[in-house]
């Protein structure tokens, strides 16, 4: 693993394409992440505990495909290590997810990230 702060470990089911973007942004302003489609490499461990247990923040988006089994079991171990969440909505889940993992998605302000907007990478 990288010696280097993890700023944002990135919590996402893996069929939503829009996190690639938005991580690319991210690390064009500076910030260090952990992003699974890049730093997980063919035939390395595919267990992100280290990772998660290294980073400062974790970034759950949550968008049209839902819960993913994967990013489910992250998100939830981000929560019982009272990890900091910043939620973000990417794209129209079904109601009933909003609900899920505790109320997450009703109990933390998330940051709206629906439509394509560069001015909302400042928010987060």
């Amino acid at each position: 693993m990288n010696s280097t702060p993890i700023d944002a470990f990135l919590a996402y089911h893996e069929g939503e394409d829009r996190v690639a973007v938005i991580n690319a942004a991210l690390e064009a302003a500076g910030l260090h992440t952990h992003f699974w489609r890049t730093d997980i490499k063919i035939g390395e461990p595919a267990d992100e505990a280290p990772q998660l247990r290294a980073s400062r923040n974790v970034v759950v988006f949550l968008g049209t495909k839902g819960w993913g089994p994967n990013h489910r079991r992250i998100v939830e171990s981000a929560v019982a290590q009272t990890k900091r969440i910043l939620p973000v909505l990417i794209g129209d889940p079904q109601k009933e997810a909003l609900d899920e993992i505790g109320g997450l998605f009703r109990r933390i302000r998330y940051l709206d990230w629906r439509t394509e907007d560069p001015a909302k990478l400042t928010e987060l």
